[in-house]
């Protein structure tokens, strides 16, 4: 896992966007609602994005799931894709902390390194940079990231959190508790206050379990649940090694923007059965220096 340290560019209070999972460009692909989420980020003077892959679809002919036809005209091919990928995330130039592989990328890694080229398009901070061990290359697909304020633990791990519960609550539930649950085995996440999920196509903002403080907000003159900032469990203050409970942290999954279902068009999410999803991302949002929390952007 590679570990970069972003304190340095970043203001006392400033939203960070966590986005992936695009899809760019299958029948149906909402486009404009990007466009329209990209537009809001630019909008504010202090918001950073990281892009955790996905960025295109690339689904090759050797794939079992590729249909002819299933993306429009010009962007049949990858290359096509990824530069016209590029032209909708460049008013994001300067604003990217880091770019992941995602395994859609990597189904056409014999013919480019997709998240390169984004990357060096962007300006990002860091590139992710692959492996080499047992004389072969591998694709690291996670980072972990200093704020200053926070740090992050950030993947593209190929899991799914899904519930077939007959009531809609209790599926809601299931799919928290199963994010909380492989967001806490991953190696890396015990000295992290945040872990964010890419590749669930779900978007989850999962609070510490910790309990709530009540207090008054004074402006509306009304009682407000606070979580509290995860607290530091020193194993060796000297050598700066600390952990967090399991409870202290905040989890998330970045949503995505990949239609489930598209009027006149069978699509390979339909044909398998998946649940019509929510679409946007993540954002995890810092003011003075604290952890205020992770928050979904529905788009």
């Amino acid at each position: 896992m590679k570990h970069i340290n972003v304190s340095d560019s970043m203001p006392g209070s400033y939203e960070h966007y966590f986005l992936g999972d695009f899809h760019f460009f299958v029948i149906g692909h909402p486009t404009n609602k990007v466009k329209r989420l990209i537009r809001k980020i630019c909008s504010k003077k202090n918001a950073t994005v990281s892009i955790g892959g996905d960025v295109i679809d690339g689904m090759q002919l050797q794939d079992p799931r590729f249909k002819l036809g299933q993306y429009s005209g010009k962007f049949e091919r990858a290359e096509a894709q990824v530069h016209e990928a590029v032209k909708v995330l460049e008013p994001l130039t300067g604003r990217v902390k880091w770019v992941l592989h995602g395994n859609h990328e990597l189904r056409v890694w014999n013919i480019m390194d997709v998240a390169k080229k984004i990357a060096r398009q962007l300006q990002c901070t860091c590139y992710e940079e692959d492996l080499t061990y047992n004389d072969k290359v591998h694709s690291v697909m996670q980072i972990k990231a200093d704020f200053g304020s926070c740090r992050v633990l950030n993947g593209h791990w190929e899991w799914y959190v899904n519930s077939w519960a007959n009531d809609d609550y209790i599926c809601y539930e299931n799919e928290r508790r199963s994010l909380k649950k492989r967001l806490c085995k991953v190696g890396g996440v015990d000295d992290c206050e945040v872990a964010v999920a890419h590749h669930i196509h779900k978007i989850h903002a999962i609070p510490p379990s910790s309990p709530q403080f009540m207090k008054t907000v004074s402006k509306h003159e009304r009682l407000k649940a606070v979580y509290p900032t995860p607290t530091k469990k020193w194993i060796d203050q000297k050598r700066g090694l600390y952990y967090y409970d399991r409870d202290d942290r905040w989890y998330g999954s970045s949503g995505g923007f990949m239609p489930s279902y598209v009027e006149g068009f069978s699509t390979y999410a339909e044909r398998k059965g998946y649940k019509p999803t929510e679409m946007g991302c993540v954002k995890m949002v810092v003011k003075n220096d604290k952890l205020v929390g992770l928050e979904g952007v529905i788009m």
